[in-house]
């Protein structure tokens, strides 16, 4: 999972260095066998404005200045880890920051193999059949799709793979792929700012992330390749089931 991000990873001893600067040290405990110390430079910047989102809840548990630059990129993995993982990062003045499992409920499908739009569309709609086909330029590489999800849908998109992500950069093969994006958009785009969703709210948003998973599948089932999230990082397809 880290090498998605981090390529460049050597797990030395308990140890995990990840560059510029930054480690994860293993911290074997009884009650907490998963903890591990992120160890970073200390970089920091002003303070965060209070009028700006703050999905992470960076502003809150950094209120004397935010972390920037390496130290940011490390906070971010660890933000990422903790949401991918169903654990918390906390700082070494006690704040504690716990993504939501399904805070991030985009997906992207890497393959070589294209599908044609009609395919894109049957496969939608194998999932969802009220799903829509959006228009596009006769001459375009891309095909679009609308699947209606509960306050909002999800945008299903094929086109060039650009940018190449961090997890297939080594890839021969990325010249010639083909994208397949999964995007969930809410009904209130302000939803995508809250750093803790309520119940009722946490629980939609689950629903969306498996409904994005079987589309994933759907597409992978037609024309392989690799699922990743939308921060990047290699999904076990078998998580999506």
């Amino acid at each position: 999972m880290l090498r998605s991000l981090r390529p460049q990873a050597q797990l030395v001893d308990d140890t995990i260095a990840l560059g510029e600067g930054v480690s994860l040290r293993h911290e074997p405990s009884r009650r907490r066998p998963g903890r591990w110390a992120l160890e970073t430079p200390r970089v920091r910047e002003q303070q965060h404005a209070p009028e700006l989102p703050d999905s992470h809840g960076y502003g809150r548990a950094f209120a004397e200045g935010l972390p920037f630059g390496a130290e940011r990129r490390a906070l971010d993995l660890a933000w990422t880890l903790a949401r991918r993982l169903g654990g918390a990062v906390v700082t070494d003045s006690g704040a504690r920051l716990e993504p939501h499992p399904a805070q991030v409920r985009d997906l992207q499908v890497v393959a070589l193999e294209a599908l044609g739009a009609d395919g894109l569309l049957a496969l939608a709609r194998a999932v969802e059949p009220t799903a829509a086909a959006l228009p596009t330029a006769p001459d375009s590489d891309v095909a679009a799709v609308s699947v209606p999800v509960e306050q909002g849908y999800l945008l299903v998109a094929r086109g060039p793979l650009d940018p190449v992500p961090t997890a297939l950069a080594a890839a021969p093969w990325t010249a010639e792929a083909v994208s397949f994006t999964i995007q969930h958009h809410p009904q209130d785009p302000e939803e995508d700012a809250l750093e803790t969703p309520d119940a009722a709210t946490g629980d939609r948003w689950t629903r969306v992330l498996r409904t994005a998973g079987h589309l994933a599948l759907a597409v992978r089932g037609a024309v392989g390749g690799y699922v990743l999230d939308g921060e990047g990082v290699l999904v076990d397809p078998a998580d999506l089931t």
